[in-house]
């Protein structure tokens, strides 16, 4: 769709030459060939050149050479024109400008990928700063599209327009398509042979699979029928874990005989190993259900006999986690010893022991209650882990006791000679000793069970409130969404500005660009709104470079500011301070209180500037542009303090940190995609943390040291951090485009994002896990009764 925007743009430009050359003749052609060649914006001249006039130009020796120069910029290189300067006229500066553009079309052919060295040797630019001005230059007149990797020292072209053909290259551009037809037939070929081999392989394995399914079934009904012979086999089992867990194997004095008296003379390490962690591992389940119950609500005691506890009870007591033994177990009472059992899903089952138990409180939601079943497996493992471990350090011993057949031979001394030591401080008899607990966990584990817990905190992933934004601009160098301190929101969509009051619902369209009446030209759209932190005026930029000031309560103009030359797409406030960046790479201070258009120029970027934000103090101002730099400035200098070089793409996303000061955090486009965290009261880097997605927005939470960041290419996530741990708390989707606009409300516990989908999304996820109030209404019958 470009392409064809593109060449039907360049017929129009190229038509008033058109239709000069048909009366135009010898001098006056000419004439008109050095018009259409300066002419801004025109880089096809195929049909000028094919005009009867035009063509007359090659039979005269007077102006020959001018009909040789058309034919240059038509299919040309700079290089061309070196090898013939002596023959041709002498160009203009714009006219060089133009042919170095067209040489930059005809090199991309070769290589999407163009080095600077190439570019300055081939162009004869004797330096790179020339060089970029004129890549952005022909990025700028729409005759490439690409980035400048400066790191690299390279020119990376996505798309360039279409130049005239050069004769003869229709021929070979039908031997190409005709070579890539032929080898799209071989490739077609491969795929359908290929494509029978994966259906012959899937016909092979669904054959294995029915054969698998009827082995399977064979050995669950062979299981089946021998279930008793299982039954024997499992009680024989429990006696032997019975008859370890008898064993007094910390006591050193009858480490000689009892292996040989009442079992064999070498036990394997794998059998105490399963028999030991079987048995802490029943107990610490068992504790833990049953300490459990005592951590959610203490004061609560009536509610424990409500019926959905004694339902869970007599599920856990009826319902066998291992059926077989406990089944066979409660039939013969010859046994003095119980095994205690652990249900398949303890974490489950506890789970909803506690959900049954506040059933009469609330209705627990979908998000909360896997939040719950989180917390309670992490609990659970923590315990398990406390009771287990200490088996490590005891279990060689344990062994080697068991294994010696004969006690050693110690000699006995009379009177033995001993180093007087000090008692130790914890021989002192503890309440706290597992000796006196009647728990069989350690001290450590009932500390766990038994500890208040922290209250969880909900985030919903779903957006409250969705609203349209049609005419919502998909560009990342923008910023058309702003919340102001009195809860409305100003939002650009297209020529128009519109206010939406977060308190009303209410949207009041405040101004729109449009020179004439309903006519829409994109040159017109408003790039850029920033909202006065009195929420009294809002700050407009615009394309066409002036920056308007609106008094939001008379909805009238009260200022226009000049200044820029190209479109403003960063706005950023200091009190009564608007700084306004643009494409023209300029940012400029303006105080609303002065007549002059701007107060202070800052020249630091070479490209397009698209993120602004002030520091909470109003003392430093952090700036990113499209040439990867962030930009640290002093209010009361025109010349940068620091210069973050890091970025390998552009960075429009910026946030100072309200907790810690001189916290700054940047976030780079699609090609870096990191977050990274910088000190501009010592000048260093931070930490730096990979997205895996572009870095649109970011902005902290005003309460807790978190941070939200919006992502584009290729997730379009809003992502909740918390800071310094970088641990992601929430990842929120619903948006199909890049979430390029954000912004934060005046009590700073909801965010607005905005997208390429046309819409805006209202998100809920700086409250702390509060839920939201109930609104109560006048008509609400339960408002009247006392």
């Amino acid at each position: 769709m470009s392409e064809v925007v593109l060449s039907s743009s360049a017929r129009q430009r190229l038509e008033p030459y058109l239709l000069l050359s048909k009366s135009a003749k010898g001098g006056a052609c000419v004439q008109l060939i050095k018009d259409a060649l300066a002419a801004p914006g025109v880089y096809v001249f195929a049909e000028l050149l094919e005009m009867p006039n035009v063509a007359e130009l090659q039979n005269n020796e007077q102006h020959v050479s001018y009909h040789t120069l058309l034919r240059l910029f038509s299919y040309g290189t700079y290089k061309d024109y070196k090898e013939n300067a002596s023959t041709l006229p002498q160009l203009e500066a714009t006219q060089l400008n133009k042919l170095k553009h067209l040489s930059i079309v005809s090199l991309s052919e070769e290589s999407r990928t163009i080095p600077y060295d190439i570019l300055l040797q081939y162009l004869d630019i004797p330096n790179v700063r020339e060089l970029e001005d004129l890549i952005i230059e022909a990025i700028y007149q729409d005759v490439i599209k690409g980035k400048l990797d400066q790191k690299r020292k390279q020119l990376e072209i996505e798309y360039t327009m279409g130049r005239d053909l050069r004769p003869g290259q229709i021929d070979q551009m039908l031997e190409v398509l005709s070579a890539w037809s032929q080898t799209s037939e071989e490739i077609l070929k491969v795929i359908d042979t290929k494509i029978v081999q994966v259906r012959d392989a899937a016909i092979e394995n669904k054959k294995q699979k029915e054969e698998y399914e009827k082995e399977v079934e064979r050995l669950r009904k062979e299981v089946k029928s021998n279930s008793k012979n299982v039954d024997h086999m499992e009680i024989m089992a429990g006696g032997a874990i019975d008859q370890y867990a008898n064993m007094d194997y910390h006591d050193e004095n009858t480490k000689g005989g009892r292996a040989g008296k009442r079992g064999p003379k070498s036990i394997c390490k794998c059998d105490i190993l399963t028999s030991v962690t079987i048995k802490v591992y029943c107990n610490c389940y068992s504790e833990y259900q049953r300490m459990s119950q005592h951590t959610g609500n203490h004061s609560d005691q009536a509610h424990q006999n409500s019926p959905g506890v004694r339902r869970s009870e007599q599920n856990s007591t009826t319902v066998s986690p291992v059926r077989t033994i406990i089944n066979t177990t409660t039939q013969r009472t010859t046994y003095d010893r119980h095994i205690p059992q652990r249900t398949p899903d303890p974490v489950n089952d506890y789970r909803q022991l506690r959900i049954d138990d506040n059933t009469k409180k609330r209705k627990i939601s979908v998000i909360e209650e896997d939040a719950q079943q989180e917390e309670d497996g992490r609990i659970y493992r923590a315990v398990l882990g406390k009771s287990m471990f200490p088996l490590k350090d005891t279990t060689d011993e344990i062994i080697r006791r068991i294994n010696n057949s004969s006690p050693s031979k110690v000699q006995k001394t009379v009177l033995p000679y001993s180093t007087p030591t000090k008692r130790r401080s914890n021989a002192i008899d503890s309440p706290f000793r597992n000796s006196y607990s009647s728990s069989p966990l350690p001290f450590e584990a009932q500390m766990i069970l038994t500890s208040p817990r922290k209250p969880l905190r909900y985030i919903s992933k779903h957006p409250y409130k969705v609203l349209d934004a049609p005419d919502l601009q998909d560009d990342f160098y923008l910023n058309l969404v702003d919340w102001s301190s009195n809860n409305v929101l100003g939002v650009g969509l297209g020529t128009c500005v519109y206010l939406w009051s977060a308190a009303t619902s209410r949207v009041i369209k405040l101004c729109d660009m449009a020179s004439q009446g309903n006519h829409r030209n994109s040159a017109e759209n408003v790039t850029s709104v920033s909202w006065m932190p009195t929420g009294s005026h809002i700050a407009v930029g615009t394309a066409l470079g002036p920056v308007e000031i609106w008094d939001v309560q008379k909805s009238k103009r009260v200022r226009k500011m000049r200044g820029h030359t190209q479109r403003v797409g960063a706005l950023a406030w200091n009190q009564y301070t608007v700084s306004s960046g643009s494409r023209d790479r300029l940012i400029y201070h303006r105080d609303v209180r002065v007549p002059n258009e701007f107060t202070t120029k800052l020249t630091g970027h070479r490209q397009e500037v698209c993120g602004l934000k002030w520091n909470p103090e109003g003392t430093q101002l952090a700036s990113g542009s499209n040439d990867n730099k962030l930009l640290i400035w002093d209010n009361a200098s025109d010349i940068p303090i620091y210069k973050f070089l890091h970025h390998t793409a552009a960075v429009k996303a910026i946030a100072w940190s309200p907790h810690s000061h001189g916290l700054l955090a940047s976030g780079g486009g699609s090609q870096d995609k990191h977050i990274r965290f910088w000190s501009t009261s010592t000048g260093e880097a931070l930490e730096c943390y990979d997205t895996e997605s572009q870095v649109c927005n970011l902005a902290w939470s005003r309460h807790s040291n978190e941070l939200v960041s919006t992502h584009g290419y290729s997730q379009n996530q809003v992502i909740l951090w918390q800071y310094p741990s970088m641990e992601q708390l929430a990842v929120l989707r619903g948006h199909t485009y890049r979430v390029l606009y954000l912004s934060v409300s005046p009590d700073g516990q909801n965010i607005v994002t905005g997208a390429g989908d046309e819409t805006l999304r209202f998100w809920n996820i700086f409250n702390n896990g509060e839920k939201e109030k109930r609104r109560e209404s006048v008509f609400d019958i339960r408002t009247q009764i006392r």
